[in-house]
């Protein structure tokens, strides 16, 4: 997944977009919104199903999934690709694990609003937590955000 074009609103090729901002080390919050997440996918591929067919998340007459589920972290010092490969299968093969350079996660959280802060004097090594936004983003074929909902 190209991190920039999830992050300048590219067109998303007739597939919705579901994003989600947290971190591995989350102790409760981001483990909540996950398996909300991972409820939405198995309801847009019950709903798939019902429509074509088949068990299948990806349609086969177009070869893609009608909902891409991704998840961008807001801690790309810990939070490494195989950290979130193996954390993201933990509620849901589907979901899709973004990171890079700490510029790279600022620049997306920049053009999505989202707010996060990382404790100040964090060594490596040490355990922190990362406060930043809830919310959910939906983005559509339209090449822009559709609507961003917030759990309370």
């Amino acid at each position: 997944m190209d991190l920039h074009r999830v992050s300048s609103g590219e067109k998303a090729d007739e597939v919705y977009l579901q994003v989600y901002f947290g971190f591995s080390h989350c102790p409760d919050i981001c483990p909540e919104e996950l398996d909300k997440m991972a409820q939405m996918i198995d309801l847009v591929a019950s709903t798939t199903q019902s429509r074509i067919g088949s068990m299948s998340f990806v349609d086969p007459s177009t070869r893609k999934a009608p909902l891409l589920p991704i998840f961008i972290t807001c801690d790309p010092a810990r939070d490494t690709p195989a950290v979130l490969k193996s954390y993201l299968a933990e509620f849901h093969p589907g979901i899709v694990g973004l990171t890079g350079a700490w510029a790279q996660v600022k620049d997306v959280c920049k053009r999505y609003r989202v707010y996060f802060s990382t404790p100040e004097g964090v060594k490596p090594g040490m355990d922190y937590l990362v406060d930043h936004s809830i919310y959910f983003y939906l983005m559509g074929e339209w090449d822009a955000l559709a609507f961003g909902w917030y759990y309370g």
